[in-house]
């Protein structure tokens, strides 16, 4: 599901993205123990509901979750670090 996510989103198939992306979150909250791999996800998620200004609250809220999460990981994760914050910055909900 991820994976379809991903290349949706290149397509500029939005809404195909956003659904494999949120399945995939749903998925990973309930059975996945790696943290990065529901980070990741959600970070993908928000990148997909961002263009849909209905969505751009939820998409901001996941968006803030992935750099809390990366913030909190500590020394190894600086380059996810670095993207959540570079995506985050102009993606403000107004």
């Amino acid at each position: 599901m991820l994976e379809i996510a991903p290349l949706a989103r290149g397509q500029h198939d939005l809404d195909i993205a956003r659904v494999h992306a949120e399945h995939a979150v749903s998925i990973r909250e309930t059975v996945e123990i790696d943290p990065a791999k529901l980070t990741q996800t959600r970070s993908m998620v928000a990148q997909a509901r961002w263009p849909d200004r209905a969505q751009r609250a939820r998409a901001h809220m996941l968006a803030k979750q992935t750099n809390e999460t990366w913030t909190q990981a500590g020394p190894g994760v600086e380059d996810e670090l670095a993207h959540a914050e570079t995506w985050l910055t102009p993606h403000r909900v107004r």
